[in-house]
């Protein structure tokens, strides 16, 4: 299953800085915080309240992360790396609560699921 999220997003992008982000990507640890930001941002759609900027552009940020991290690993599955997850133009300020939530649940699922590919095969580096 490939979900193609797209959307009318703006938040400047800089691929190196996220490939190259200053603590190493860890699957497991971006998902838990993966459905952490879900968790809040299902605070606020379920009390009608609009999300809030900072919760918005860390989760996409956190997707950005987790996209680099998909297109760099998954190849070494022999899995086709390019399962978009958030496109290069998507903004925080228009987002849809249940569209991010959905988004930040279904990424989560994917980089455990990818991080136990990778621990059955041992001779991948992680």
């Amino acid at each position: 299953m490939t979900l193609i999220f797209m959307a009318e997003f703006t938040m400047p992008t800089d691929d190196d800085s996220i490939i190259n982000d200053a603590k190493p990507f860890n699957p497991v640890d971006a998902a838990r915080s993966m459905q952490g930001f879900a968790a809040r941002a299902h605070e606020y759609v379920s009390t009608g309240l609009p999300l809030p900027p900072d919760l918005t552009e860390n989760g996409i940020r956190e997707l950005r992360r987790a996209q680099a991290w998909l297109e760099a690993t998954l190849p070494t599955l022999g899995i086709p790396g390019h399962r978009a997850i958030i496109t290069s133009d998507e903004e925080a300020k228009t987002i849809v609560g249940h569209a991010f939530i959905y988004v930040l649940r279904y990424a989560a699922r994917e980089l455990r699921w990818i991080d136990s590919l990778l621990r059955k095969q041992p001779s991948i580096p992680r």
